[in-house]
């Protein structure tokens, strides 16, 4: 973790918000799906990241809507495996 990675989530933590790998982690998924996600519009962070090396954060709230999703996806009968 780099200086400004931890001072990120020390912020974050503050704030009472989640860095991202805080909710993959907690939801059990990807940053890579995290990251479609948040491009497709599913999934919104609390505050968006301002530019390229920027950390978006997240509300607790979140990680419950994406294991939700998640759920979703496991129970879908036309999913490809």
């Amino acid at each position: 973790m780099t200086v400004g990675s931890r001072v990120a989530a020390r912020t974050a933590e503050d704030m009472g918000l989640l860095t991202s790998s805080q909710v993959c982690h907690q939801a059990g998924l990807t940053y890579r799906q995290l990251d479609h996600w948040t491009r497709r519009g599913l999934v919104v962070p609390a505050v968006a990241a301002a530019g390229a090396g920027t950390a978006r954060l997240w509300s607790p709230s979140v990680v419950g809507q994406v294991v939700e999703l998640l759920e979703r996806i496991d129970a879908c009968p036309f999913k490809h495996d």
